[in-house]
């Protein structure tokens, strides 16, 4: 039998949660898409966070951020304020239309985790997190050491 691979169940994980997610959205009737959960949750745990904090949080392209930002921005469930100590950057706030947003995500990711862990003793998951943290160290690492080897050959 051949060995069981782990970023298949990561990716079905992945693709579950979506899935999960844009349909206990539209039950509730929330107004942020499942594209836009992650750079709404950053903004209002995170008040003051730059655009590039944001990005760097979520392990995301720049470009896909700034687009999701103006998303919510062009909503009003955030707001741009320029940053006192270096003005090329803005700084990122939820505005208080958010707040009941927020508070609706927290209670669907709590449900999401509860539904995840289900049958789990809290060791097993503090395992099963530390596998996955070390399996994305892993790819991160080697990544970056591909990225650098590149820019030396250039």
């Amino acid at each position: 039998m051949p060995q069981q691979k782990a970023n298949r169940f990561i990716s079905i994980l992945y693709r579950y949660s979506q899935r999960y997610f844009t349909q206990h959205l539209r039950r509730i009737d929330c107004p942020i898409e499942v594209g836009e959960m992650s750079c709404f949750l950053q903004a209002c745990r995170h008040p003051g966070i730059s655009q590039d904090g944001i990005a760097a949080n979520l392990y995301m392209d720049k470009a896909t951020v700034a687009r999701t930002l103006q998303r919510l921005e062009h909503s009003g469930y955030i707001r741009r304020e320029p940053c006192e100590t270096d003005r090329r950057m803005n700084l990122i706030y939820a505005t208080d239309q958010a707040e009941p947003i927020f508070r609706q995500l927290q209670e669907l990711i709590e449900q999401y985790h509860q539904m995840l862990y289900a049958g789990m003793t809290e060791e097993e998951i503090q395992v099963a997190v530390q596998m996955l943290i070390r399996m994305k160290e892993n790819v991160s690492r080697t990544l970056r050491c591909r990225q650098e080897e590149d820019q030396e050959e250039r």
